[in-house]
């Protein structure tokens, strides 16, 4: 397949392998990390897989050897009798039937890679085995008599092997469709905080696309990593309802008791010195300052305020979100360690995210992308102290940032009123879709998503809705363009209806990815909400390239392509045209059942000033870029010409 453009090294994630990525950490170590270890997402414990379960070792290595004895012996037949046709049909069977089932055996042991292996085998293995059986079936009716039967003996292969095959996308429809396969969670989880994960999680259990039993697993194993003790235990319990609660949550709850008292009461000697109403106006804009001043007067030192940034710590630890969030601010008015004050900033995000207050986590979430943005040192994440053995590349650190940075961001743009817009501003801006296509191509389902959603009331008239930028009024132009791009290293139903619908043109084919795409976005832990607004703008959008290319549309055909009956076709048409800008272009003659649209042409100078739009701006790029080239060319040259002359003299 030839790309577009060349493949990018796509550096290791941060959430694999023995590099720590933190939050919240301590003298002692990581606390909490953004990092779920092998163990807590994807070991066989937990078993959030693509199967769906873990192939048992022992059923699949029998079913191995079945096939392959089965299919030596068929060979050994087909060659002692000279019965040729076997080779190709009931051979291929058997070989096709042995490499499944050795994918599936793999699976028990690493289950993430092999499932299209496996499952394509398995699927297409019976399809020679029916053709060895009419093959089989005309010799009998030969041996019998033909007369006995409506057909001639050699046209029952023939009729198998012209028989029309399901096309490629109803295949993939029927056949290899798993919408377990197209959920997202065990990718995102790695890039998340452990609370963070909870909610996903939860919606595992509503969606029921993985076993109940499997995902309470996982859920019990993030909990005992926290000190929501509790929840922990009513997850044990509803695991192991035969077995003993584990002693060690009672001396863990001890513990945890009394060092929330410990650290409540150093964060209060602090509180109650801030929360003076002398020391509020004394406070000033400088940190320097405002230390200085609590030390000298009130003999409070910066160990002493890393005590708020402790004690939020530990709120947070054991799911009090709100009283994380009020600490770990205080802790940043104050204090001038500025990993704690990184640390401390992905904190109250997570917190506010926790809480529901997308307004507060809005405002978070742009302070620390442009933090990450002028790539101040203390604002990167940074490994922690232990696993580390040597400072990562500035730039390296940066893009991981900004993936963490991403997947964090969803939560907040898909609860936000005007979360999708801003989305599109951020996602689209060079240096995040940079960032997508090196590290994280998935989040293109919600960079897609966005761009459906936001697309209908970026066409409504300017008087109906507030002004939309460039970057959102084009954003189906340019995912389209990343789409087809980034295409060889993920796609799912949303990408291809896209796909399908402004490169390939295939109307067919975007009507049956919209339907697998209705139930993805539903089946989705962020745009299960969207369900039917993604429908609706998907819906306009197969009408607007359906009438973009036509003249005259049959009210009834576009209904179908729409997957709508004519009656609910018929009203929603109409609904928007009369909504829509389409309204100046399109009638609709219900007589005939049809829409006629009366599109004037383009002037031809328009068609030139839209070509060579930004031609100026972009050959002033090229003209800087190629006189900084030169300059660096002559730098370099300039050396080498001085050391020829000394070698002349």
């Amino acid at each position: 397949m030839t790309l577009p453009r060349s493949r990018k090294k796509r550096p290791s994630a941060p959430a694999t392998g023995n590099t720590i990525f933190r939050i919240f950490s301590t003298a002692s170590g990581p606390l909490f990390t953004l990092k779920m270890s092998d163990s807590d997402v994807t070991g066989a414990e937990l078993a959030i897989k693509t199967y769906g379960y873990i192939p048992t070792k022992s059923i699949t290595i029998i079913f191995v050897i079945l096939f392959s004895a089965s299919t030596f012996l068929h060979v050994i037949q087909s060659l002692k009798a000279r019965m040729w046709f076997l080779i190709p049909t009931a051979g291929l069977c058997g070989a096709l039937e042995t490499l499944g089932w050795s994918a599936r055996l793999w699976a028990s042991i690493s289950p993430e890679n092999n499932f299209a292996i496996s499952i394509s085998c398995i699927v297409l293995a019976p399809t020679p085995f029916v053709a060895a059986n009419f093959v089989i079936l005309s010799r009998i009716i030969e041996r019998l008599g033909p007369v006995y039967s409506r057909l001639k003996p050699k046209q029952y292969a023939i009729l198998f092997c012209s028989a029309p095959h399901p096309h490629p996308g109803e295949a993939r429809t029927l056949l290899f469709f798993n919408m377990a396969e197209h959920d997202l969670s065990k990718t995102i989880i790695p890039y998340l905080d452990r609370h963070l994960s909870f909610p996903l999680l939860a919606h595992l259990v509503e969606t029921s696309l993985f076993p109940v039993e499997e995902v309470q697993a996982a859920q019990y194993e993030l909990a005992k990593g926290t000190n929501m003790f509790d929840y922990a235990v009513n997850l044990f319990e509803q695991i192991h309802p035969d077995e003993k609660v584990p002693t060690e949550f009672d001396e863990k709850r001890k513990n945890a008791v009394s060092t929330h008292e410990r650290l409540q009461q150093e964060a209060q000697a602090v509180l109650d010195v801030i929360e003076n109403p002398d020391v509020a106006q004394a406070l000033r804009q400088d940190k320097n300052q405002n230390l200085q001043y609590l030390k000298e007067n009130y003999n409070l030192t910066l160990d002493q305020i890393t005590a708020l940034y402790n004690f939020g710590q530990f709120q947070y630890s054991y799911g009090n979100y709100s009283g994380a969030a009020d600490y770990l601010y205080h802790f940043r008015v104050l204090s001038t360690d500025n990993d704690l004050n990184t640390s401390a900033h992905w904190g109250k995000l997570a917190s506010d995210i926790l809480t529901g207050r997308w307004d507060i986590a809005l405002e978070e979430l742009n302070t620390l992308r442009d933090a990450i943005d002028s790539r101040s040192p203390s604002s990167i994440l940074v490994p922690s102290a232990s696993g580390a053995t040597s400072a990562p590349e500035p730039a390296l650190v940066q893009l991981h940032s900004r993936t963490w940075l991403a997947h964090w961001s969803l939560f907040v743009y898909f609860n936000h009123p005007q979360g999708r817009t801003l989305l599109l501003e951020t996602f689209l801006s060079p240096t995040y879709l940079n960032t997508i296509q090196t590290s994280c191509p998935w989040i293109l389902r919600y960079l897609a998503a966005a761009a459906i959603l936001s697309r209908k009331s970026s066409s409504l008239p300017a008087s109906a809705s507030a002004p939309v930028s460039p970057r959102v009024r084009n954003a189906i132009r340019e995912v389209v363009k990343v789409i087809q791009t980034e295409e060889y290293q993920y796609q799912d139903p949303v990408t291809s209806f896209l796909k399908e619908l402004y490169i390939e043109f295939d109307f067919e084919a975007a009507q049956r990815e919209l339907t697998l795409a209705e139930k993805v976005v539903g089946d989705d832990f962020f745009l299960g909400e969207f369900r039917e607004e993604f429908l609706d703008n998907a819906r306009y959008l197969i009408s607007e390239a359906y009438c973009r290319i036509h003249q005259k549309i049959d009210i009834g055909d576009l209904s179908e392509r729409l997957n709508l009956s004519r009656d609910e076709g018929e009203k929603w048409i109409v609904n928007l045209i009369r909504e829509t800008r389409m309204g100046a272009d399109a009638k609709i003659d219900l007589e005939k059942n049809v829409i006629e649209i009366n599109r004037p042409p383009l002037p031809i100078y328009q068609t030139v000033i839209e070509k060579t739009r930004g031609l100026a701006l972009r050959t002033q790029a090229v003209g800087a870029a190629a006189t900084r080239t030169g300059q660096q060319n002559g730098t370099v040259a300039k050396p080498e010409a001085q050391a020829q002359t000394v070698a002349v003299k």
